[in-house]
């Protein structure tokens, strides 16, 4: 339990820095007559981004030793795993063992969802442009973690394909989610004022 508070601290003291680019955000978007409504998202959205950041790469331990020493010294092998669904440190024979991989691949996922949540608000995607999306949040939140440990020298996190995929389905997860909540609202208003129907929020892109 004091780990997860103390989890909490720091996560919530990082995001405090996210007050650096909300402020003068909010006050750009002002001058530029933005709704309040616009304005308070794109706050939530960068509060969200240093919150899933602090997420991905704290706590760290810094190493005394030079950043050459560390990108030499950093044990590859054992931090970064490109073979998906292939689990080297969860012994998948054992209960708790499995029960924990499912954990592991539940965060992934739930840290991500808000992602796909602000993505609908932002702009309305194909499908498979928002599949490249989640794909490079994926991509990013890994790239993250591999080069914090390279600059800090400590290996705090695994490097895993599976993470990324985890992570990309988090923002299919919110972006589908918001927008099928916004397509049946819509829905009821239209059928309330018997009005024609329009095109869906999603647009399926066929290959």
């Amino acid at each position: 339990m004091a780990g997860v508070v103390g989890m909490l601290r720091e996560t919530l003291g990082f995001m405090l820095y996210a007050l650096v680019i909300i402020i003068p955000l909010s006050l750009w978007m002002l001058k530029n007559k933005q709704s309040k409504a616009k304005i308070i998202v794109y706050a939530l959205f960068v509060g969200y981004l240093f919150g899933m950041i602090a997420q991905i790469c704290l706590p760290i331990n810094y190493s005394s030793k030079s950043l050459w020493d560390n990108i030499k010294d950093y044990l590859y092998r054992e931090a970064i795993y490109l073979i998906p669904f292939k689990q080297q440190y969860f012994d998948l024979h054992r209960t708790d063992a499995v029960l924990r991989l499912v954990k592991s691949y539940l965060l992934n996922i739930m840290l991500t969802i808000p992602f796909g949540i602000f993505l609908a608000f932002f702009k309305k995607l194909r499908m498979r442009s928002m599949l490249a999306i989640a794909l490079l949040v994926g991509l990013g939140a890994e790239i993250i973690q591999l080069v914090t440990g390279l600059i800090v020298g400590y290996q705090f996190r695994i490097t895993h394909i599976d993470d990324l995929v985890m992570n990309a389905i988090g923002v299919m997860v919110g972006y589908v989610l918001i927008n099928s909540v916004i397509r049946n609202a819509y829905l009821r208003v239209l059928h309330t004022d018997h009005t024609p129907s329009r095109r869906p929020i999603i647009d399926d892109e066929r290959s």
